[in-house]
């Protein structure tokens, strides 16, 4: 049998991000500025993963520390907001929402908006606030020139009901 694979250790950061803790993140910034901007080996910095469970008051420090990283792009084309559509978390969406509006309407490498994640996921609260902050994006298609109204349609998404 071979040797262990050796696993990276995840900066301090991520885990304070993860847990939702932003005393603890705000700690890790303050000691390790550079820690905001280091990714994963699938190009997710640490508020692509606050994005997806924590609250406003993580996703605000990481922000104040690194504002850059609201539009950083993972390897899916993924921005922080398309992260927390595609897990529902709306505190998190409703703070990108308002600091980083310019990814409202960013697509990924499959050509989703934040909406369309939202949507095909099947999160109304998060959908809802996407669509409030970007009207416009309910007409703007995936790369099957599908939009998030007929995906709601085909996909009987809770979010059509």
């Amino acid at each position: 049998m071979g040797a262990p694979t050796p696993r990276r250790r995840r900066p301090a950061l991520y885990a304070a991000a993860l847990a939702d803790k932003p005393d603890r993140v705000r700690r890790c910034l303050r000691d390790n500025p550079a820690e905001a901007l280091v990714a994963d080996p699938h190009g997710n910095v640490a508020i692509h993963l606050a994005a997806g469970c924590a609250g406003a008051a993580v996703i605000d420090a990481l922000l104040d520390a690194a504002p850059d990283t609201a539009a950083a792009v993972n390897a899916l084309g993924d921005t922080p907001l398309h992260c927390a559509a595609y897990s529902g978390n709306a505190k998190a969406a409703r703070r990108l929402a308002v600091r980083a509006a310019e990814t409202l309407v960013a697509t990924n490498l499959a050509g989703d908006t934040p909406l369309m994640a939202a949507t095909r996921a099947g999160h109304p609260a998060a959908a809802r606030l996407l669509l409030d902050a970007a009207p416009s994006a309910i007409l703007l298609p995936d790369a099957q020139k599908r939009t998030p109204l007929q995906v709601c349609f085909v996909c009987l998404s809770r979010v059509c009901v």
